[in-house]
């Protein structure tokens, strides 16, 4: 008898967890100078005391929830226009995969699913992020910042960022 209500209440938090566990999906756009590789993050706005889920005062890039029927690398390409604007050195980037996806990887945590896409950029855009991009009262600054200068703190999951960062600049 408890055996069965045991996995009857299993099977129900279970259930329940799956449609709950949100799937979320940004992009980290960087350039290639001929010093460093640079980054481009934002600080996120929202309240310090509730760091761990607004990411208040922290900084990442862009991104956001996973619309019906988008894919993970859909929803970070929606969520960077939407948060950041429209530039045509980003839609060139875009255009350069195709189909195919960029350098990724899951910096969520097991209720949190958050994929990170590394895009390169062949320039530093001029004037973007723009301020009145339709999300822009999520981030209150923005930067291009080398592995050297990475400002702190970063948003939870992005801690192996610099050691990808290394990566990419051990590759030039």
């Amino acid at each position: 008898m408890i055996r069965q209500s045991l996995k009857k209440w299993a099977g129900k938090t279970y259930r329940a967890y799956r449609k709950w566990r949100s799937q979320n999906a940004g992009i980290l756009c960087y350039v290639r100078s001929s010093d460093a590789i640079r980054v481009l993050l934002a600080r996120r706005v929202g309240s310090s005391r509730n760091r761990f889920f607004s990411g208040g005062g922290r900084w990442g890039g862009s991104g956001g929830g996973v619309n019906a029927g988008e894919s993970l690398w859909e929803a970070a390409i929606r969520e960077t226009i939407e948060e950041f604007g429209d530039h045509p050195v980003l839609g060139r980037a875009l255009q350069k995969f195709g189909g195919d996806v960029p350098m990724h990887w899951n910096a969520g945590f097991p209720l949190y699913h958050f994929e990170v896409f590394l895009l390169e950029l062949e320039e530093m855009p001029g004037q973007w992020p723009t301020p009145h991009a339709a999300d822009g009262h999520e981030w209150d600054r923005f930067g291009w910042f080398s592995l050297k200068e990475l400002p702190r703190p970063l948003l939870p999951g992005l801690s192996s960022l610099e050691r990808r960062l290394e990566l990419l600049e051990a590759e030039k």
